[in-house]
């Protein structure tokens, strides 16, 4: 069995966090927005936190319009 070495994450820098998330999601990566300077779940979009993430583009994309 061999291991698949994933393909380099896409930085900040390079695109637009909404661009990122949807390009995780597209990869079958479940994505969920996380609250301003830190690595917590934005409570006021989400209420189940991490079972709440998702690859439903839709969903993202309302994330990003409701708080960008």
């Amino acid at each position: 069995m061999s291991l698949q070495l994933l393909e380099t994450p896409i930085e900040p820098r390079d695109t637009s966090w909404l661009d990122a998330a949807l390009t995780y999601a597209r990869r079958g990566w479940a994505v969920m927005p996380v609250a301003p300077h830190t690595k917590e779940p934005h409570h006021h979009l989400i209420r189940r936190a991490y079972l709440s993430a998702t690859t439903d583009e839709y969903e993202i994309a309302r994330w990003f319009y409701i708080d960008p």
